[in-house]
């Protein structure tokens, strides 16, 4: 069990190795990030934001989102000294939720409010998009594996992962959404 100390509520989001990484609310209701190692915890906050959470880790990295004082969503990587904005260009929101070596998967919203998932190589920001999905949140990443969800045009959530060429729906058997 995982619960970090004094708080209300505790969720586990990544885990490398004995690592694992998630968010907590304190007894004022106020989301952090925090790192666990096996035997302590440490908060992550994002400096000057109103809420933190910390969605994956790969080594010393850490991923995640943080909103500013006007409630806007920015994702975020973190190198154990120094935490980097993430945004995608022109969009109105990103959240960071998956992270292997230089690589880092989430999702944005565009300008209409549309989301899209997306993979930054550290240089380069890509829009990962299901075919005719109305929705695409990209949540994990290993090599050149990417996974996460999207809402099709019945609104029904399906699973997929993509190879950087195929898509690949992921749907467990008899359910009636798959995330």
């Amino acid at each position: 069990q995982l619960d970090y100390p004094d708080a209300g509520r505790t969720v586990a989001t990544g885990i490398d190795g004995i690592n694992v990484v998630g968010d907590y609310q304190d007894a004022e209701g106020v989301t952090h990030g925090f790192i666990y190692d096996g035997t302590s915890y440490s908060q992550l906050d994002y400096p000057d934001a109103g809420r933190t959470v910390a969605t994956g880790i790969d080594g010393i990295n850490i991923v995640g989102e943080y909103q500013n004082a006007e409630d806007v969503s920015h994702g975020f990587i973190y190198d154990g000294t120094t935490y980097t904005q993430l945004d995608y260009p022109e969009s109105i929101s990103t959240i960071a939720s998956g992270i292997d070596g230089n690589n880092v998967v989430g999702e944005y919203q565009d300008a209409e409010g549309v989301t899209h998932g997306f993979n930054y190589d550290g240089t380069t920001y890509n829009t990962i998009d299901y075919p005719d999905a109305g929705r695409t949140v990209a949540t994990g990443i290993d090599g050149i594996n990417i996974v996460g969800d999207y809402q099709d045009g019945e609104g029904v959530i399906h699973g997929f992962i993509y190879d950087g060429t195929t898509y690949s729906q992921l749907d467990y058997p008899d359910a009636i959404g798959t995330v």
